[in-house]
């Protein structure tokens, strides 16, 4: 987020970096679109190959292509070498968190009663995080008021009790500045990744990015260095994610976008994005947009198009912040080639603190941000059917809320093994209320209001999580109390308002998540297309090899479902691929025997 002491720097110096952009950069900026350019170096030709031998699970020629990249190339990979003062991890020797009933509202379930970062110290108000695996269990974190602590809880009740895996300490010297985790599947067991900086007692914005990570009790912890930090800069305010749901731990893949930032006043000149291939031992660095401050970053991954975009803002006009979607298929990160600019909030009103999400599912985007209407705080969002591009297909610049309270610090949600995007803001008045909303897709129907039995802080912005649970679902909420103090968790097994037709004309080809997953032992698999077509439909291992082949015909355009019996087949990771024409599509399904 953009830190509070920057924008105190723009009244004070009108002269500052942010404004001193040339004016071809200006032009570019307000052009709201552009065009990648591809690298065609033979280090960008083989890194594609291997992206393709990934996609197609070539496990074999996936193996050979990277081990060939890693002698060749990898000098050019971040491998920095651990310091004695690293941030290092203390094993709580006692649970935390409350037992209360677990309804919304009127639970407001205790997390933990301590103090929390405050915005106000930090210059950013995403202090806490909402998480969850695939088996539903969830795990909340936080960044303690005093900085020295980032703090870990998990739940294996849906939210109704919570212990304390691990407390992670920034070093000596040092303090948390800010953070974001992910957690993802990695075989039998689930791992959370983090991406976390700490800054000198004495800098405020000269951050040094760490990757974190340990398994889902907060075992086998590990920290190393991302980037390295260039004299005078800092790197702060990381977003990060994985696609780990979608491909076994040995293809698993990483992301963070981050600042580039002065560290003396948190003036920035690169979004920067870094993505590991190997759990974090080591990193490849990419630039998502370059001599702009931006900010408010978040980061995904879309699964269907294979394609990472980062979301920021920037306030060129420092009374005008506005958002832009950067985006790159995978197949160019970090090879030199450009990303494609996209003006995905086209209003002309202030645009900021966005988040948003990708439905892996469906291929659709959703952004969500605030904006300032007439001096009011109001949150907006846009949404793509088709993924990133093209422009045309964005239904842009709605308004989810627009009450005479100010509506802010939104954060959206779209679980990998959900399907259905889930809501949390911050309505400002006599009190701070946060509202949850949920849907499969917009417009979305009713709010509910999560705390109702405490004031909410007033500077923190709350988190969301839902994820599928057999035949229903589960969403929830965690926030901060008045201070900020206190971190609290509501929520309660409840269905998105609306519900996707089934009845449509296909109008493109679609390979849907089975149902149930996990399963035991048979699971139905949907699929679509929108003509005739050649279609195969195979499922392989986590070595990639094939252990069943579930259709192999022509058959007219339609949508239909298959039914898959694993009953010969051991508990596991598996997954299923559909081939039809040129399209192709793979996803990852749990066999629990």
């Amino acid at each position: 987020m953009k830190p509070l002491a920057k924008a105190l720097f723009i009244v004070l110096f009108p002269f500052s970096p942010l404004l001193a952009q040339t004016s071809d950069e200006v032009a570019r900026e307000g052009g709201g679109a552009t065009v990648e350019v591809l690298d065609m170096s033979p280090r960008a030709h083989l890194w594609n190959d291997i992206v393709d031998a990934r996609r197609a699970l070539n496990i074999e020629l996936y193996q050979t292509l990277t081990a060939q990249y890693n002698q060749e190339y990898g000098h050019l990979l971040s491998r920095i070498a651990p310091a004695s003062n690293d941030p290092y991890a203390v094993r709580p020797e006692v649970s935390g968190g409350s037992g209360l009933p677990g309804d919304w509202g009127g639970g407001d379930i205790l997390v933990s009663p301590a103090a929390i970062l405050s915005p106000l110290v930090a210059g950013n108000p995403r202090s806490l995080r909402l998480r969850v695996d695939s088996l539903g269990n969830k795990y909340a974190a936080y960044i303690a008021g005093n900085r020295d602590t980032l703090c870990v809880f998990r739940s294996t009740d849906h939210g109704l009790t919570w212990t304390r895996i691990i407390n992670v300490l920034p070093g000596s010297t040092t303090k948390w500045h800010s953070f974001d985790f992910f957690v993802t599947d990695s075989v039998d067991n689930h791992i959370l990744g983090f991406a976390a900086t700490r800054t000198l007692e004495s800098s405020g914005f000269g951050g040094q990015l760490y990757w974190v990570s340990c398994r889902e009790n907060g075992a086998g912890f590990r920290a190393s260095a991302i980037a390295t930090r260039p004299d005078g800069r800092g790197h702060v305010n990381p977003a990060i994610v994985s696609d780990g749901y979608q491909w076994s731990a040995g293809l698993t893949y990483w992301y963070t976008a981050f600042q580039n930032v002065d560290s003396s006043t948190g003036v920035g000149n690169q979004a920067l994005a870094s993505f590991s291939t190997d759990w974090g031992m080591t990193w490849a660095l990419d630039t998502a947009r370059n001599s702009f401050d931006d900010f408010d970053l978040d980061i995904d991954f879309n699964f269907r198009s294979d394609t990472i975009a980062v979301l920021l803002t920037n306030a060129i006009t420092p009374t005008n912040a506005n958002l832009r979607l950067m985006t790159t298929p995978l197949s160019g990160l970090g090879t030199g080639s450009s990303w494609r600019q996209l003006n995905v909030a086209a209003t002309s009103d202030p645009e900021f603190a966005g988040t948003f999400v990708s439905n892996r599912q469906t291929n659709e985007l959703m952004v969500m941000y605030t904006r300032t209407q007439a001096g009011n705080d109001n949150i907006g969002f846009g949404f793509s059917p088709t993924g990133a591009y093209p422009l045309s297909f964005w239904t842009m610049d709605q308004i989810l809320t627009s009450l005479p309270n100010n509506e802010n610090r939104s954060e959206i949600n779209c679980q990998e093994a959900q399907g259905a995007y889930r809501v949390a803001y911050v309505s400002s008045g006599g009190r701070d209320t946060v509202i949850y909303m949920s849907a499969f897709a917009p417009p979305f129907g009713g709010h509910t209001i999560v705390n109702v039995n405490r004031d909410a802080s007033t500077s923190t912005a709350p988190s969301v999580a839902g994820y599928r649970s057999g035949a229903g679902f589960d969403g929830g909420v965690l926030f901060a109390g008045f201070g900020p103090t206190g971190l609290f968790y509501d929520g309660s097994n409840i269905s998105p308002t609306d519900v996707r037709p089934t009845d449509e004309v296909p109008a493109v080809f679609a390979l849907e998540q089975n149902y149930p997953n996990p399963f035991n032992p048979t699971t139905t698999i949907k699929f679509s297309i929108p003509h005739t077509s050649d279609v195969t439909l195979k499922v392989y291992d986590l070595l990639g090899r094939e252990v069943a082949t579930l259709l192999n015909d022509t058959k007219p355009m339609g949508t239909y479902e298959v039914t898959w019996n694993a009953a010969n087949l051991a508990s596991g990771v598996y997954f299923y691929r559909l081939t039809a024409g040129s399209f192709y599509d793979v996803i990852r399904v749990v066999l629990l025997t």
